[in-house]
């Protein structure tokens, strides 16, 4: 179930890039003295955007099953609950490139030896000992997602590689096993953007990432 999970949730990740939701655009970073990095405040598209990613990842999830060991991602169902036909293609080669089986839609061999090759760097950031916790909360200030270190690492390496707000929100959703996340964290990790994060989390006991209820996120080590 687990090695499930992360298929999926890596799969889709590398795979939605270009296509689940707009792209996001440039995130700029800011540090204060305290050691947390800070984004800019989120408008209220970019939480929209976050939303509709984590709605449409759930939506795809029920289109995606384990058969015998491996994970299957009916396209035919995916297309009658609504997806867009780009994004079930780049999911399909996702699963593909990852172990797993696709019908009701053609795969390109090209795309899917470009796709494997990004998901072995994400699976190669996944090995380590994972230090910290991973949960999300609400708090008085606002919505908080712990990452432990292997989640962490995920994470910013989906993020280095060219992941926007859906892949994100697959792998936030899914292969941490984070459910009920509210879509402005996700646009908020991109926010803060990976150089940060990866900053935030050079210690290796994992990361907190911050967004208050005024839409201003920021990260700091756990």
């Amino acid at each position: 179930m687990k090695h499930t999970r992360w298929l999926f949730a890596a799969a889709t990740s590398v795979a939605v890039v270009a296509g689940m939701v707009v792209a996001s655009p440039a995130m700029a970073e800011t540090a204060d003295t305290a050691g947390s990095y800070y984004g800019h405040q989120l408008s209220s598209a970019e939480i929209s955007a976050g939303d509709e990613a984590v709605a449409k990842v759930a939506d795809l999830r029920t289109a995606i099953t384990t058969q015998n060991g491996s994970l299957h991602f009916d396209a035919s169902r995916a297309l009658a609950l609504g997806a867009d036909p780009s994004t079930v293609q780049q999911v399909a080669v996702g699963v593909v490139a990852g172990g797993g089986s696709v019908s009701g839609v053609a795969v390109d061999a090209a795309s899917i030896a470009r796709t494997a090759n990004q998901l072995a760097a994400v699976r190669a950031a996944s090995r380590a000992n994972c230090a910290g916790q991973t949960n999300y909360s609400t708090q008085w200030f606002g919505h908080q997602l712990k990452l432990n270190s292997c989640d962490a690492n995920r994470v910013i390496a989906a993020m280095s590689a060219g992941a926007g707000v859906a892949g994100l929100a697959a792998i936030i959703t899914s292969e941490t096993g984070v459910g009920g996340i509210a879509g402005g964290v996700i646009a908020g990790v991109l926010a803060i953007g990976a150089g940060a994060l990866g900053w935030c989390a050079a210690n290796g006991t994992g990361v907190i990432i911050d967004l208050s209820w005024a839409g201003v996120p920021w990260c700091a080590a756990q």
